[in-house]
C-alpha cells in the first residue's frame, strides 16, 4: 500500500510514517515494525478521514429533499446516508428526518 502513495498528502504521510517507524526501531534497538494491517488502516483513516464525517452525513440528511427524484431512488439514497451515520432504521430521529425529506403530500 505504501508503494502506491507517491503524490501529495499521502506521500508526505507515508514519509512521516516510515521515519517514525525507523526512529522507534533505532531507539528500541529492534527491527522496524510497521504493526498490523488493521493498525495501519486505522492510522490511515485517522489521517485522512474527514474530522466530523458523521456530522456531515447528518447535515446531508437534514437538507435532503425528494424533489423530482423517484421515491425508490430517494429511499435508497436516504438508507445509504443512514448506514454511513451508523444509525438504525427504526431510530425515531431517522424516521423524523426521513419524513422531513418528503413533500407535504407524501408526508
Amino acid at each position: 500500500m505504501l508503494s502506491l502513495m507517491e503524490e501529495g498528502d499521502t506521500a508526505s504521510w507515508k514519509q512521516q510514517l516510515i521515519e517514525e517507524t525507523f526512529d522507534r526501531a533505532i531507539l528500541a534497538g529492534t527491527d522496524p515494525d510497521f504493526r498490523t494491517l488493521r493498525s495501519f488502516i486505522g492510522s490511515l483513516k485517522d489521517a485522512f478521514e474527514p474530522y466530523n464525517s458523521e456530522g456531515d452525513v447528518l447535515e446531508e440528511m437534514k437538507v435532503l429533499r425528494i424533489g423530482d427524484t423517484p421515491i425508490d431512488k430517494h429511499i435508497a439514497k436516504y438508507k445509504m446516508l443512514v448506514t454511513k451515520v451508523k444509525l438504525k432504521d427504526d431510530n425515531p430521529i431517522v424516521i423524523d428526518l426521513f419524513r422531513e425529506t418528503l413533500s407535504t403530500s407524501l408526508q
